[in-house]
Formats: structure tokens, sequence, C-alpha cells
């Protein structure tokens, strides 16, 4: 009986601390490996939003599509070449790493393949 009750609290506090985490995370600078593309929206702006599987988490509200979207500036220098690869990614099934550069998950770098 002490045992089960032990455990009933221990698996309690976990899922308070991973539901707590879920909520306020926001999704570290870095690579992100490994993913499909999911989604590809052109803006208004120019920019490019991008959902992708698992998703991103806490992004802000990129364009108004929400906080699972990264976002390929509208000056970003490479722009139109990396929406190139996150299409033909998309079309073909193909997992893409990208590197995220900010916690609103701005994209500077796109990798067709996978894991690093």
């Amino acid at each position: 009986m002490k045992r089960t009750k032990t455990v009933t609290i221990v698996s309690a506090a976990l899922l308070a601390l991973l539901g707590e985490g879920s909520i306020s995370s926001a999704q570290n600078p870095g690579w992100v490996n490994d993913v499909s593309v999911q989604r590809v929206a052109g803006t208004a702006n120019g920019a490019v939003n991008v959902r992708f599987s698992p998703d991103l988490t806490g992004c802000g509200n990129n364009s108004g599509y929400g906080g699972a979207y990264g976002t390929i500036a509208a000056s970003h220098p490479n722009v139109e070449r990396m929406t190139s690869m996150l299409l033909a990614a998309q079309l073909s099934g193909t997992r893409v790493s990208v590197y995220v550069q900010s916690s609103s998950c701005s994209i500077g770098e796109v990798i067709i393949g996978g894991a690093l």
C-alpha cells in the first residue's frame, strides 16, 4: 500500500512538471534535426512560415500562424532557395534539419536529408 501511494505521488509530480514545461517552453536556438515539412505558407510581407513535424514550440505568432511555425524572413538573402528546398522536401517526403536562430523561431539554414 505504501509503495503504491509513493508511485502515485511521484507520477503526479512528474505530470505536473511536464505539463508546466510544455505550456511555457520556447524553441531554443540551434539545430532542429530530422523533421518533416508539413506546411509552407508565403505571407503578405514576403516571409515564409513553415510548420514541421514534430512541431517547433513557443515561436510567437508569426504573421498570425501561431507558435508552431518557424519563419524565414523576407530579408533573408536565400529566402527563395530555402523555400524551394522546403517545398521539395515536403513533396518528396524527405526529412530536413533547420537552424533556428532565435526563440521566435527565425530560420537561418536548411539541410535536406534529415539529421546532421
